[in-house]
């Protein structure tokens, strides 16, 4: 997977002539379990009065969610994940004040089977399924710009580029993603399984 990755992301930076800046620190806090729990709070709330007779509609992972949320999240959880959130918008910060995109994989690994289990490892690093989102995490917090772009496959599996900007640069990723297309153009459906 990482050499598709490579080899899209050195396409990417070649067709629209950015230059490749590497040795930035882009390392950012950990918000796997924090930001899921914050968000099965925001879905308890919406599903308040549908649950628990939707159970059976939802999958294992939601469901599970849901029925460990209302005793993790509280004052303490809140105050975590704000102090995460604080630190995840100061690193944020120091990394676009360094480079205009950064350019990662969409997922840490190949695609998975949509039905679950999510996977407990990625990249090839044991992780839990709360590392399943770590790369789209931050745009979703700090509240910047990415777009996911495909790169190609590995044994038939999708594999997504993404590419983060600075806050407002919108057109600048459509145009990298629209550029990409034409000269990788990809295909408009699903392949036949």
């Amino acid at each position: 997977m990482w050499s598709v990755l490579d080899d899209a992301a050195e396409h990417l930076i070649a067709i629209t002539g950015m230059r490749r800046v590497d040795g930035i620190d882009t390392s950012l806090p950990r918000l796997g379990a924090a930001w899921s729990i914050t968000g099965m709070a925001a879905l308890a709330f919406e599903l308040r009065d549908h649950w628990p007779a939707c159970a059976d509609i939802l999958t294992p992972e939601m469901r599970y969610g849901l029925e460990r949320t209302g005793s993790l999240y509280g004052t303490e959880a809140r105050g975590k994940f704000e102090m995460r959130r604080v630190e995840l918008n100061r690193r944020m910060t120091e990394i676009f004040s360094e480079v205009d995109i950064v350019i990662t994989a969409s997922n840490p690994d190949v695609a998975f089977n949509a039905e679950g289990p999510l996977p407990d490892t990625f990249g090839g690093v044991v992780a839990g399924a709360g590392n399943n989102g770590v790369l789209t995490f931050p745009a979703n917090i700090y509240g910047n710009p990415g777009i996911s772009i495909p790169a190609g496959t590995v044994e038939g599996l999708p594999v997504g580029m993404q590419v983060m900007g600075r806050h407002f640069s919108e057109p600048l990723l459509l145009d990298a993603a629209l550029a990409f297309e034409r000269s990788r153009p990809w295909p408009l459906v699903a392949p036949q399984r």
